[in-house]
């Protein structure tokens, strides 16, 4: 039976902990402890940031590759790139969210997981091509042109990070 999971203030207040102190022993706790629990996903970013030293719940994160949601499986890659520093589990799940760039039309997903593919950077190159389409597409893909101007941006960002 999974844990109940701790009220995202207490998960919130050990990661902020941690930001402060450097001390990431409360931050596991609560962080880890509430990955097993059936809302994992608005404490992965939290998770994240711990990087290597959360390693521990690598395999954890790993498992929810194969969450039905989409944004816990983004986020769940991300997470694991950033523990693992690994990006080749994690790539399929991320470029998933930016192709249907291909067909006209960016996801609610796609800039944040444009982000994530520059942050990569090298490893990433698999992306280069959909990401090229991004910035050589002349429709509109974004929600508005200011949505559409920031995720170009955002594009030709990941791109120098990814072809360096």
């Amino acid at each position: 039976m999974p844990r109940p999971t701790p009220w995202h203030g207490t998960q919130i207040a050990a990661w902020a902990h941690w930001r402060v102190t450097e001390d990431p022993e409360l931050a596991l706790t609560v962080l880890g402890g509430a990955l097993r629990s059936p809302r994992q996903a608005p404490l992965l970013h939290r998770l994240a940031d711990l990087g290597p030293i959360a390693s521990a719940y690598a395999d954890d994160v790993r498992h929810l590759f194969d969450h039905a949601g989409d944004w816990t499986r983004l986020t769940a890659a991300h997470a694991w790139w950033r523990i693992t520093g690994d990006p080749e589990p994690a790539l399929p799940e991320l470029l998933r969210a930016p192709a249907p760039v291909r067909s006209g039309r960016a996801t609610e997903h796609t800039l944040i997981v444009v982000r994530l593919l520059g942050d990569i950077g090298p490893p990433a190159r698999k992306a280069a091509d959909t990401l090229r389409t991004i910035v050589a597409n002349e429709r509109r893909v974004g929600g508005s042109i200011l949505a559409d101007e920031e995720l170009c941006r955002a594009t030709g960002a990941a791109l120098t990070a990814i072809e360096r």
